[in-house]
């Protein structure tokens, strides 16, 4: 996950960021690497669904004005409203269609709030050659279904494409397994 962490401050200057939701946070690693590159927030919040994620993040007492909780990114929003949302490689693994969990996000968000996400690439050249088959373990999707889940859900795209993760590198989407996009509430 380091790669598409890097991948996150490589594409978005975070000092104007304010208010920051990482869903599917884990153990905290994202909010601790954006406070060791000195970055400053009001408040960040840190969801997952797994209790055990929850205690990791919580037990590296980071400062700031940070919350961690157990829970599901169809939860109802709450009173705060976030300038930014991060969703690392959780997409995938949902289980939920596109646009629901955009939706989702939306309602968690002030207009003009910007979201980043990193999902799997069905439309890769190696899948589509025939070459190698896609893991079964994962949902995966198109780049035409992505984009109209995001434009129903109420975003704008800035930027999008392919990503080697590990490289550290952006390319097409139909070279990599792995995409990204960087989106506006409207």
């Amino acid at each position: 996950m380091t790669g598409r962490f890097h991948t996150l401050f490589d594409l978005i200057d975070l000092s104007g960021v304010n208010r920051w939701l990482d869903i599917g946070c884990g153990p905290g690693t994202l909010f601790e690497q954006a406070l060791q590159a000195g970055y400053e927030f009001d408040f960040l919040k840190g969801v997952d669904i797994s209790s055990e994620m929850i205690k990791v993040a919580k037990s590296k007492r980071l400062s700031g004005n940070i919350e961690f909780s157990e829970e599901d990114l169809e939860l109802s929003p709450g009173p705060v409203k976030f300038d930014f949302v991060s969703m690392i490689g959780v997409l995938q693994q949902c289980a939920i269609k596109p646009v629901d969990a955009f939706k989702s996000v939306a309602q968690k968000m002030n207009p003009g709030g910007r979201f980043f996400f990193t999902t799997k690439h069905i439309g890769w050249v190696e899948f589509t050659s025939g070459r190698l088959e896609p893991e079964r373990g994962h949902s995966w999707f198109s780049m035409p279904d992505l984009r109209d889940g995001l434009d129903e859900a109420g975003f704008s795209i800035l930027h999008e494409g392919g990503l080697l993760p590990v490289e550290r590198k952006f390319v097409s989407p139909e070279d990599s397994h792995t995409v990204y996009f960087l989106v506006e509430l409207k």
